[in-house]
């Protein structure tokens, strides 16, 4: 079995930091309207772009796997152009998405921001998996949210996608489309 491509999306700072065989394994990923699948631009409170090249630093990722498309945001606040982005990755099966919010007492403190549920929810609801999962809660107890809050009011808002709280180590198995998926 070969070696396990490491992507990446500053293939400039490894190939300055690293040599050897982890080099010639990277893949550089960006968020590109040509390419089908790969980086979605995030956006830690606002969107950076490097200004050298135009690339975003923070990606979240969109890939596929035995007919499963997964959109994973990382850290993201929502902006302009995300959604248009993620329906043109569509159809979207499973998204997760961060819902402990922001606020400017965090920023102060150097916590970057992400989505609030209620954000995370509209995003879902507009583009339409199957399955909604919360992420970014109980993680540090100064940066949370209640991940009730996102299933209550996806529920209400978009009873069409359901909404998915993930218990800390059990897997989630996604069946196929009208059968129910569950955790293990």
């Amino acid at each position: 079995m070969g070696e396990s491509p490491f992507v990446n999306t500053r293939c400039d700072f490894f190939s300055s930091a690293v040599g050897g065989p982890l080099l010639q394994r990277i893949v550089p990923i960006a968020s590109s309207p040509t390419e089908p699948l790969g980086g979605v631009a995030a956006a830690h409170e606002r969107l950076d772009a490097d200004e050298a090249t135009g690339l975003y630093p923070y990606l979240g990722y969109v890939i596929e796997a035995i007919g499963c498309r997964v959109y994973h945001a990382g850290d993201t606040c929502r902006y302009e152009g995300l959604e248009t982005r993620l329906k043109e990755l569509a159809p979207l099966d499973v998204m997760f998405l961060p819902i402990n919010g922001r606020d400017a007492q965090r920023l102060a403190g150097g916590c970057i921001g992400n989505m609030t549920y209620q954000e995370a929810v509209d995003l879902a609801g507009e583009v339409g998996p199957r399955l909604a999962v919360a992420a970014h809660f109980e993680m540090f107890a100064n940066n949370t949210e209640d991940p009730a809050k996102f299933v209550e009011y996806m529920n209400v808002k978009f009873p069409s996608v359901r909404p998915l709280i993930p218990e800390h180590g059990r897997r989630v198995l996604l069946g196929k489309a009208g059968e129910e998926s569950k955790q293990r």
